[in-house]
Formats: C-alpha cells, structure tokens, sequence
C-alpha cells in the first residue's frame, strides 16, 4: 500500500515531466500571486462581493489547477494527484467554515458518474471527468458548474475553429479541453466574486 501511495504522488505522476518541482512551485507562487492580486484589485475598487469561502478556494484551488492544466495542455493528460489536492483543498476549505458539504459531494459522485458513461459515448476524458467532479465541490450553484462547462466549450470552438483557418490544424486535431475548463472556472470565479 505504501509503495502504491508514493508512486501516486511521484514527481512523475504530479508534473508528467513538463516542468521541474522548482518550476512547479514557481508556477504555483504565480498563481497564488495572481489569486491574491485579483482579490485586492476587486476590493481596492469596491466591486468585490464575494465571501471568504469564494476567495479561500480561488486562492487554494487556482494552482492545482493552473499546473493541472500546463500538464493536459501537453501531454493531454490530466495528473490525478493535483486534481486530489484540489478536492482535498476545496472539501477542507468549506469544513473549515462550517458549510454543509453533503450536497456537493452528491454532485462530485454524480458528476463522476455520468461523466464516465458520457466519456465512453462521446470524446471527452476521464481526466475532464474528474476536473469537472472536482470543479462542482468548489462552486456554490450547479448553474456555475454548467456555465463553466459552456464556456470551456465554447473557447476551445473559437480555438479549434481559428487554428484550422489559418492552417495551423486539421480537423482531426485533438485539442486539451482541460485548459479550457480551468479557464472557464477563473472567469465564472471572477463573475461570482462581483457580482454574487
């Protein structure tokens, strides 16, 4: 058990070789910075309307999800142990507030759930599968989780179809939806901070 523990959280499961552990750690500290960084900006201009479980989980979920999405741009792999870590951090944040968790680990699990057999219908990934699961324990509202994945989709559309006009792919070019999810994720976190 403790030989398949260590080889879960390996550098090599963690960063699939894109990047070094002081890379990752660098990369994580920018992350961070930058979770910081727009919660002052909002605060400094009175537009901030967020509570301290939204800008304790932007800023403890951000770089998990920020390498997570370095590594699936690459190797279109999603690494389960940074994908863990940001479940750990998010179930933790909302048990450190007192916020009840049930009804989000319902929809981990049903997210996971479906997301697996659609996974084995349509092209989309196990891994996407799971940033998804992960993704419904951070948000308050089932409607973030769909706006997220809207968005995802829609940005890697505009991506797909601008990169085959200017020939830089074909049609039967796989792209990473990962990234695409982490960044619909940062623009509804940012939504939700202003306006909710």
């Amino acid at each position: 058990m403790n030989m398949y523990v260590d080889d879960f959280f390996s550098k090599e499961r963690f960063l699939r070789s894109v990047c070094t552990i002081p890379q990752a750690l660098f990369i994580s500290f920018l992350a961070f910075l930058a979770g910081v960084s727009f919660v002052f900006v909002l605060r400094e201009f009175h537009v901030f309307h967020g509570n301290i479980v939204d800008v304790l989980l932007f800023i403890g979920v951000f770089p998990f999800l920020v390498l997570a999405a370095l590594v699936d741009s690459v190797h279109h792999l999603l690494p389960d142990p940074l994908l863990l870590c940001a479940l750990v951090v998010s179930i933790s944040t909302h048990l450190i507030i007192g916020e009840p968790i049930i009804h989000k680990l319902v929809y981990f699990f049903l997210i996971y759930i479906v997301g697996t057999i659609v996974s084995h219908v349509i092209p989309f990934g196990r891994g996407d599968v799971k940033l998804l699961a992960v993704l419904s324990v951070c948000f308050a509202h089932p409607v973030c989780f769909l706006l997220i994945l809207l968005l995802a989709l829609l940005l890697s559309a505009f991506y797909s179809l601008y990169n085959v006009f200017v020939d830089f792919f074909d049609w039967k070019t796989e792209i990473a939806f990962g990234p695409w999810l982490v960044v619909g994720s940062f623009i509804v976190w940012g939504l939700q901070l202003v306006y909710v």
